[in-house]
């Protein structure tokens, strides 16, 4: 019996170590920690953990310009979120990130895939709205996608900056105790909805309380630091 308990003490460090959250992942993402991203891909638990940390690193390699690789990843969040929306249809979160990820992967190929999977991106936001309305993850997600969709097919600046505003409207509403990642990114696409858009000072201000609000946020820091200061000061 005693040496039984000993290795369940010595057994429960390690099983506490793969005991990963979503704010650890979130983390090495705002840090551009592609390395500690891809760690944990082989250790999280669960579809939607698996599926948020396939995005988070599927975003670092589009914005490293590794399209394949990206695409790659990207399938698998998606196999994973389809996975979850099977078997919890109601779960608001997992449809709006569906819809990003197939809109990313759009991206990859729009010619290709445009017409074939646009729709599929499309119902899937549709859904997560009717689900949860109000819930400003979902709406967040969204926007991203409609930034994300030629204005021919539904999407541009316009829809998506109205659905960011619904995003921060609602946060600001429910108070970030409900949530937890979700708040900066706000910031950081309605900053580049300004940007733009031509609004270079309204960018500026977003991209600012974007850093606030996640300092090592590396992404927001690289846009903030692209902009001319003088054009974010007031004439």
């Amino acid at each position: 019996m005693k040496r039984l308990l000993l290795i369940l003490l010595l057994l429960a460090p390690i099983a506490g170590a793969d005991d990963l959250t979503e704010a650890d992942i979130t983390a090495a993402y705002y840090a551009a920690d592609r390395a500690a991203l891809e760690d944990y891909s082989g250790r999280v638990s669960g579809d939607y953990l698996a599926a948020y940390t396939a995005w988070r690193i599927g975003t670092l390699l589009l914005d490293a310009g590794e399209s394949d690789a990206a695409d790659a990843v990207l399938l698998s969040a998606q196999q994973q979120l389809e996975n979850l929306t099977g078997s919890f249809p109601r779960n608001a979160e997992a449809w709006a990130l569906l819809a990003t990820v197939i809109g990313m992967r759009i991206g990859v190929s729009p010619g290709k895939r445009g017409m074939r999977f646009g729709p599929q991106s499309d119902r899937a936001g549709k859904t997560a709205l009717e689900l949860e309305p109000d819930n400003p993850r979902a709406l967040l997600l969204v926007g991203i996608n409609k930034y994300n969709t030629p204005r021919l097919f539904g999407g541009g600046r316009k829809k998506a900056l109205r659905f960011l505003d619904r995003a921060a409207a609602a946060w600001n509403e429910q108070g970030a105790g409900a949530y937890g990642w979700g708040e900066p990114e706000i910031h950081v696409w309605r900053g580049r909805v300004y940007l733009r858009s031509g609004k270079t000072e309204r960018a500026c201000a977003e991209f600012d309380r974007a850093i606030d609000l996640a300092p090592d946020y590396a992404w927001v820091r690289s846009l903030r630091a692209s902009i001319d200061p003088a054009d974010c000061t007031p004439r």
